[in-house]
């Protein structure tokens, strides 16, 4: 079947972001409502966020002082472009099923979402406004409750909305909470798009193995409330087919790019961990 020769752009566009979206773990923590703004690399972005407010205690007959409403401008560029490419020889493609054009759909969608989510998670850890510790915190089975409840005390101190609170953790904290039955965690064939595994203390547990490292041990994981703290923006640039003339040789080769930049650093707190060895 000439998976090559009836190229649809959209068709093939359509089915990678399909399945960079079921893996795409930064996806599913920040916003994208200036994504239509960005037209490819070295694109500005600008948004614009309201400060001030305050609440006053009331005096019957004393005139009302309205809050003057401020917009604070602020942009940041989509900096980041990646690409990928394949191809496959005419002899194979003759007896390749279409299955084929899913299958490889699929390794580059979860590809992508990887390559993104290392740079999106390095990002929010970096703006967070918040630290969990100040120091790496070593982690065992033992450990796990009070760090969790600890985020959670930090959340409220510092104001962050009680729904929907989450916290990026690496497989082998995972790992030692199911093995543990800490948390109510899905079942394989359950487990969500965007990483979700579970939940703990009310906050939603999304798995990564795209977490940044400070060094070979230590894990920059990052926990927040809402996807409003992050702003977001992809663009898939071109997906096309190309020939080489002197061979019998058809593929494709994609190039999109992204930005993203913290918008509100006190929704946001870094949880530097690494584990414990038991």
């Amino acid at each position: 079947m000439a998976l090559m020769r009836n190229f649809i752009p959209e068709v093939w566009d359509a089915r990678l972001l399909h399945w960079l979206y079921v893996k795409f773990v930064f996806g599913g923590i920040v916003n994208t409502d200036y994504e239509g703004e960005i037209k490819g690399l070295g694109s500005i972005v600008h948004v614009n966020q309201i400060t001030g407010g305050s609440i006053s205690n009331y005096t019957r007959g004393v005139d009302v002082v309205p809050d003057g409403i401020d917009s604070n401008m602020t942009s940041f560029q989509i900096n980041e472009a990646k690409n990928w490419a394949c191809q496959v020889n005419a002899m194979d493609q003759a007896v390749m099923p279409f299955s084929t054009l899913e299958a490889n759909m699929q390794k580059y969608g979860y590809l992508m979402a990887s390559a993104i989510d290392a740079y999106g998670l390095g990002v929010s850890y970096d703006g967070a406004g918040l630290a969990y510790d100040s120091a790496v915190a070593t982690i065992g089975i033992a450990d796990i409750p009070k760090m969790f409840a600890s985020i959670n005390r930090q959340m409220d101190e510092a104001n962050m909305q009680e729904d929907g609170r989450w916290v990026i953790i690496p497989p082998w904290l995972y790992e030692k909470m199911l093995l543990s039955n800490i948390g109510v965690m899905a079942q394989n064939n359950a487990i969500l798009a965007n990483g979700v595994v579970g939940s703990y203390l009310g906050m939603t547990l999304k798995r990564s193995n795209a977490i940044p490292k400070a060094n070979a041990t230590d894990y920059e994981c990052v926990a927040g409330a809402g996807n409003d703290a992050i702003t977001y923006a992809f663009k898939s640039i071109e997906t096309s087919p190309y020939e080489l003339p002197l061979q019998f040789e058809r593929g494709v080769k994609s190039l999109f790019c992204y930005g993203a930049k913290v918008m509100l650093p006190d929704r946001l707190m870094g949880v530097l961990i690494k584990e414990k060895s038991e």
